[in-house]
């Protein structure tokens, strides 16, 4: 599949609305997100997850925990401190309250992208074609299931 300029305009100036609680979302760009100048206000977000697949483990971050205590709590945890959501990959976030986020525009991740980066068990990944899952799937490859959520729910 090829990514259209209408697709790279559309991912110009990606903003998003987290809801009070959980969310699930992406970085569709191949450019990383910086978890810290992004999501470091203690005010709305208290943490942000993605899954390792490599390490086959999970890497988090707290704004309103310091870098030692944050570090010391996921050596404990057996976690990875998380620094930044590079692309294609996808993250929980937990909202203190609901808020709009403006991340750096970048050039979009197709089904490609993320395809080689995928490790064999699960995966956490976002991409910035809009498709059907049984399109997904299809441009994925060895996709046994594909899971979403609706915070609406």
């Amino acid at each position: 599949m090829s990514v259209t300029p209408e697709m790279i305009a559309a991912c110009a100036y990606p903003t998003g609305v987290c809801d009070l609680c959980w969310n699930l979302s992406g970085n569709a760009t191949a450019a990383a997100i910086e978890v810290g100048s992004i999501f470091g206000s203690a005010t709305t977000v208290e943490s942000v997850w993605k899954w390792n697949a490599t390490g086959a483990r999970w890497a988090f971050y707290a704004p309103s925990m310091q870098p030692q205590a944050l570090a010391d709590y996921a050596a404990t945890a057996g976690y990875e401190v998380m620094t930044a959501v590079s692309g294609g990959e996808g993250f929980w976030l937990k909202a203190k309250q609901g808020f709009s986020v403006s991340v750096p525009a970048g050039q979009p991740v197709d089904s490609m992208g993320v395809s080689r980066a995928l490790q064999p068990g699960w995966n956490l990944a976002s991409t910035a074609i809009n498709q059907t899952p049984l399109a997904l799937a299809s441009g994925l490859g060895g996709v046994t299931s594909l899971w979403a959520w609706d915070n609406a729910l």
